[in-house]
């Protein structure tokens, strides 16, 4: 029982949050937002943006995808 939900949590529920958490902050959250409570740049903003919309979601599918079907 203790090995299924060490699975399904380290496995499946910590990229889930990830990828919410990027997903959300990359397209809900205003770039304003990003660029004020980050110190960053307009430039850094826009870098920041891409990245949370795009790269770091596939990445986090990617690596969950990795980690599932390693296990299996």
């Amino acid at each position: 029982m203790f090995d299924l939900l060490d699975y399904l949590t380290s496995n499946i529920l910590l990229p889930i949050g990830g990828l919410a958490i990027a997903v959300f902050a990359g397209w809900a959250l205003p770039e304003r937002m990003l660029v004020e409570q980050l110190g960053l740049g307009p430039g850094g903003g826009r870098i920041l943006r891409i990245i949370l919309r795009y790269v770091a979601p596939a990445v986090i599918a990617a690596s969950a995808a990795s980690a599932v079907f390693r296990q299996a």
